[in-house]
Protein backbone atom coordinates (compact mmCIF):
# COMPACT_ATOMS: atom_id res chain seq x y z
CA UNK A 1 0.00 0.00 0.00
CA UNK A 2 1.35 3.32 -0.85
CA UNK A 3 2.02 5.51 2.02
CA UNK A 4 -0.60 8.48 1.72
CA UNK A 5 1.71 11.93 1.56
CA UNK A 6 -0.97 14.15 1.79
CA UNK A 7 -3.70 14.02 4.66
CA UNK A 8 -7.15 14.51 3.31
CA UNK A 9 -8.07 17.94 4.72
CA UNK A 10 -4.85 19.32 2.70
CA UNK A 11 -6.42 17.67 -0.47
CA UNK A 12 -9.48 19.06 0.51
CA UNK A 13 -8.48 22.64 1.28
CA UNK A 14 -5.91 22.40 -2.12
CA UNK A 15 -9.10 21.92 -4.09
CA UNK A 16 -11.07 24.06 -2.22
CA UNK A 17 -9.04 26.96 -3.16
CA UNK A 18 -8.65 25.97 -6.91
CA UNK A 19 -12.59 26.29 -7.48
CA UNK A 20 -12.50 29.04 -5.29
CA UNK A 21 -9.68 30.71 -7.54
CA UNK A 22 -11.35 29.95 -10.49
CA UNK A 23 -15.01 30.85 -9.93
CA UNK A 24 -13.82 34.25 -8.24
CA UNK A 25 -12.00 35.36 -11.44
CA UNK A 26 -14.54 34.20 -13.77
CA UNK A 27 -16.82 36.71 -13.38
CA UNK A 28 -13.69 39.03 -14.04
CA UNK A 29 -13.36 37.77 -17.46
CA UNK A 30 -17.48 37.61 -18.47
CA UNK A 31 -18.30 41.21 -19.63
CA UNK A 32 -21.51 42.63 -17.91
CA UNK A 33 -24.68 43.40 -20.19
CA UNK A 34 -24.87 47.03 -18.34
CA UNK A 35 -21.20 48.09 -19.56
CA UNK A 36 -21.84 47.15 -23.06
CA UNK A 37 -25.30 49.27 -22.99
CA UNK A 38 -23.20 52.14 -21.15
CA UNK A 39 -20.61 52.12 -23.72
CA UNK A 40 -22.19 52.26 -27.21
CA UNK A 41 -25.53 51.31 -29.03
CA UNK A 42 -23.39 49.12 -31.84
CA UNK A 43 -20.40 47.70 -30.60
CA UNK A 44 -19.44 46.89 -33.80
CA UNK A 45 -19.06 50.26 -34.94
CA UNK A 46 -15.57 52.12 -34.67
CA UNK A 47 -15.48 55.09 -32.08
CA UNK A 48 -14.91 58.62 -33.33
CA UNK A 49 -11.43 59.66 -33.59
CA UNK A 50 -9.85 62.08 -30.73
CA UNK A 51 -7.24 64.43 -31.09
CA UNK A 52 -5.40 65.33 -27.74
CA UNK A 53 -3.75 68.23 -27.06
CA UNK A 54 0.00 68.76 -26.81
CA UNK A 55 1.76 67.55 -23.24
CA UNK A 56 4.67 69.31 -22.95
CA UNK A 57 7.12 68.11 -19.92
CA UNK A 58 9.75 70.03 -18.49
CA UNK A 59 12.04 68.73 -15.84
CA UNK A 60 16.19 69.12 -14.16
CA UNK A 61 18.05 66.48 -12.46
CA UNK A 62 18.93 67.45 -9.28
CA UNK A 63 21.95 65.07 -9.85
CA UNK A 64 23.18 62.08 -7.57
CA UNK A 65 25.31 62.95 -4.84
CA UNK A 66 28.06 60.42 -6.34
CA UNK A 67 28.26 60.88 -9.82
CA UNK A 68 31.45 62.52 -10.96
CA UNK A 69 32.45 62.73 -7.08
CA UNK A 70 36.15 61.19 -6.40
CA UNK A 71 35.13 60.27 -2.77
CA UNK A 72 32.79 57.86 -4.08
CA UNK A 73 34.69 56.25 -7.23
CA UNK A 74 37.01 53.25 -6.96
CA UNK A 75 40.50 53.95 -8.42
CA UNK A 76 42.15 50.40 -7.50
CA UNK A 77 41.20 47.28 -6.75
CA UNK A 78 42.39 44.01 -5.32
CA UNK A 79 40.91 40.91 -6.74
CA UNK A 80 41.76 36.84 -6.93
CA UNK A 81 43.46 37.97 -10.78
CA UNK A 82 46.29 39.55 -8.59
CA UNK A 83 46.37 41.84 -11.97
CA UNK A 84 46.58 45.39 -11.24
CA UNK A 85 43.61 46.34 -12.67
CA UNK A 86 41.11 49.13 -12.13
CA UNK A 87 37.36 47.87 -11.42
CA UNK A 88 35.96 48.89 -14.99
CA UNK A 89 38.89 46.81 -16.34
CA UNK A 90 38.34 43.83 -14.15
CA UNK A 91 36.59 40.96 -15.87
CA UNK A 92 34.31 39.88 -13.45
CA UNK A 93 31.43 41.52 -11.08
CA UNK A 94 32.08 43.85 -8.21
CA UNK A 95 30.32 45.40 -5.48
CA UNK A 96 32.57 48.32 -4.15
CA UNK A 97 31.70 50.25 -0.91
CA UNK A 98 34.13 52.91 -0.25
CA UNK A 99 34.98 54.53 2.83
CA UNK A 100 33.64 57.83 2.29
CA UNK A 101 29.92 55.72 1.37
CA UNK A 102 30.05 54.18 4.69
CA UNK A 103 31.26 57.51 6.46
CA UNK A 104 27.97 59.29 4.14
CA UNK A 105 25.49 56.50 5.31
CA UNK A 106 26.63 56.51 9.20
CA UNK A 107 28.03 53.14 9.20
CA UNK A 108 30.98 51.75 11.51
CA UNK A 109 34.10 49.86 10.29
Amino acid sequence: MRPNLISRPARHSALAHAVFLSLSTAWVAVPSSNALAQGTTNPTAHPAETTLGTVTVTGSSAGAPTEGSPDFAARTANTATRLDLTPRETPQSMSVVTNAQMQAFGLRD
